[in-house]
C-alpha cells in the first residue's frame, strides 16, 4: 500500500512539474520546490524505495530544477550539488540503474545538463568541484606508495567521476562523452581543475573507458577505421 501511494504521488508531481513547465511563466510548481527544498524528500523516497517509477520523477524533478534555474542560484549551492550526487552515488550503485536502459540514459541526462550549464557558467564550478585533499594527504600518500589520487577523483569531483565512469555506453554514452568535453574545456578557464585532471586518475579512467567502447565495435566498422 505504501508503495503504491508513493508511485502514485511520484506520477502526479511529474505531471504538475511537466504541465507548469509547458505552461508560461511564472512557475509557480518549480517555485514552490525550490522554495521549499521539497526535492530532497523526493530523493530521500526514491532511495528508500528503489522502485523504478519513484525514481524516474526524482530524476525527472532534479533535471527539470537544472534547467529551469535560470539564474543559477540553486546550481551555486554546494548543498543542492552535494545532495544530487549523493543521489546519484546510490542510484548508480543499484541494479535498477546498470539493467534499466532508460533510467541509464536519464540520470546520464541529468549528468549531461549539469556540465553544460557549468560550461556556460564557470561561477558555478566551486560547487560542484572542490579539491579534499590537503598536502599532508599527499604527502603522505606519497610516503607510503599509495595511491590516494584514485580515491580522491570522485570526492573532488563527484560529477566527472560518473561521466568518465559512463563514457563506455553505446548510446547513453553519448551523454557523458559530451559532457566530459565540456568539463575539459573548463580547464582553461580554471588553473585548480587543470592542475586537478592532470595529477588525478582521469586519462587512464577515460582510457580505460574509451578502450571497453572501441572493443564494442563490429568487425565491419573496425575495418574502416584508419590504421594508427
Amino acid at each position: 500500500m505504501l508503495l503504491t501511494n508513493a508511485r502514485a504521488q511520484s506520477k502526479s508531481l511529474v505531471k504538475l512539474l511537466n504541465d507548469d513547465i509547458r505552461s508560461p511563466a511564472p512557475h509557480l510548481c518549480v517555485d514552490f520546490v525550490l522554495g521549499h527544498s521539497s526535492y530532497k524528500s523526493v530523493v530521500r523516497l526514491a532511495t528508500s524505495f528503489q522502485d523504478k517509477s519513484i525514481n524516474e520523477a526524482a530524476i525527472f524533478l532534479l533535471n527539470s530544477l537544472v534547467e529551469s534555474d535560470e539564474d543559477n542560484d540553486l546550481l551555486a549551492d554546494s548543498s543542492f550539488a552535494t545532495e544530487l550526487m549523493c543521489y546519484v552515488d546510490e542510484l548508480s550503485g543499484l541494479k535498477l540503474f546498470h539493467e534499466d536502459s532508460e533510467i541509464e540514459s536519464q540520470v546520464l541526462e541529468l549528468l549531461f545538463n549539469l556540465s553544460s550549464k557549468i560550461k556556460l557558467n564557470k561561477d558555478l564550478l566551486s560547487a560542484w568541484f572542490h579539491r579534499a585533499r590537503n598536502e599532508e594527504q599527499v604527502s603522505a600518500g606519497t610516503n607510503s606508495g599509495t595511491n590516494i589520487l584514485t580515491s580522491s577523483c570522485h570526492d573532488d569531483f563527484p560529477l566527472c567521476f560518473h561521466l568518465v565512469e559512463n563514457v563506455y555506453k553505446d548510446v547513453s554514452g553519448d551523454f557523458a562523452r559530451t559532457g566530459l568535453l565540456y568539463i575539459v574545456e573548463l580547464t582553461s578557464m580554471s588553473i585548480s581543475l587543470e592542475q586537478w585532471i592532470v595529477e588525478s586518475d582521469v586519462f587512464i579512467l577515460l582510457a580505460s573507458g574509451l578502450g571497453a567502447l572501441y572493443s564494442q565495435l563490429s568487425r565491419c566498422a573496425m575495418c574502416v577505421l584508419p590504421q594508427i
